[in-house]
């Protein structure tokens, strides 16, 4: 079982990234196949894209949501948007880590993963040849 804990208000709280997550997460965001009549669900992708590429932390809370769902503690989103907003810096890029190290090991994500960081390296190339 891929769960990765996490220590909030003095109480342990789990985050499972197995295929609970990604049934939860995934529909989340749909996008057309190009040449066909259908859609993909892209949630963990856009989600991800979202937190790692431009900072959108309710894209982390969203994440760290549908991992911790069917848990006991159960974890409000008011309590992770709390969480976040009494973060300094250090401790956003500490969370930041423990949380991209944690699903880049996850064998269900980690090509997603690795995707999702060639996207993010191609969008900051270019917004580099640009300036």
């Amino acid at each position: 079982m891929d769960v990765m804990t996490l220590k909030i208000n003095e109480s342990e709280y789990k985050f499972n990234f197995g295929f609970k997550f990604m049934r939860k997460i995934n529909p989340l965001h749909r996008q057309p196949v190009e040449g066909m009549n259908e859609t993909e669900d892209i949630g963990f992708q856009w989600e991800v894209m979202k937190w790692l590429g431009t900072g959108e932390y309710d894209s982390l809370i969203t994440i760290l949501d549908c991992a911790n769902e069917g848990f006991e503690p159960r974890i409000k989103r008011s309590e992770l948007e709390e969480y976040l907003e009494g973060m300094d810096c250090e401790e956003i890029e500490a969370l930041d880590k423990k949380v991209h190290d944690f699903l880049s090991g996850v064998g269900l994500w980690k090509k997603k993963m690795e995707a999702v960081q060639k996207g993010l390296d191609a969008m900051n190339k270019e917004s580099q040849s640009e300036s």
